[in-house]
């Protein structure tokens, strides 16, 4: 309850007019009660965070990760699908969020990244035989990046009628096209 209402609050009003007293109201509860859980307004969107990213690697792990009865191009297909439903809020909060304490900011979501390359990894290497890509770890660091990257930048209309299509295809181009097929510079 507190962490939808901080979201609505983060998405209407920008982290700087953010507040708990806001999100407080928002939450239909005392400022003093949101006290006796978060020491202010930065706890709370760092929890906010948190939960955002348990779910997203929740949804991505069981829709894309654990079906190992799936081939290479559905695996991908599902990958593409559970990056955008995983977001639940527009991107602009993700943006938003931004804006909180670098430190603990960049220690989550460095682990975040980290957890997801290895999950994608794990995928990767069940389907060795079928892409030509070499380096599976580096294959997904980019998938995880090109992921975040059209998640997080792009506008939500676009991301919900075009972000699983588009993102299908760069993570099927970018994987089973052999490599020594495309010409370089």
């Amino acid at each position: 309850m507190i962490l939808d209402a901080a979201a609505q609050v983060l998405l209407r009003d920008g982290y700087e007019k953010t507040s708990t007293n806001r999100i407080a109201q928002r939450a239909g509860v005392s400022v003093g009660s949101l006290y006796r859980y978060f020491s202010g307004k930065d706890e709370i969107l760092l929890a906010l965070l948190a939960r955002e990213i348990d779910y997203l690697m929740h949804v991505i792990v069981t829709e894309a990760v654990d079906r190992s009865d799936a081939t290479v191009q559905e695996s991908l297909a599902r990958l593409a699908s559970a990056s955008i439903r995983g977001w639940r809020y527009e991107p602009r909060l993700y943006r938003e969020l931004e804006h909180v304490p670098r430190a603990k900011l960049v220690a989550m979501t460095r682990e975040a990244y980290d957890r997801l390359q290895e999950h994608l990894y794990s995928l990767l290497k069940r389907h060795a035989l079928e892409i030509p890509h070499r380096d599976l770890r580096s294959a997904a660091f980019v998938l995880v990046n090109s992921a975040i990257g059209l998640t997080s930048s792009t506008d939500e209309r676009f991301l919900r009628q075009h972000g699983a299509d588009e993102l299908f295809r760069l993570f099927k181009g970018y994987l089973l096209i052999d490599a020594d097929e495309v010409a370089g510079p």
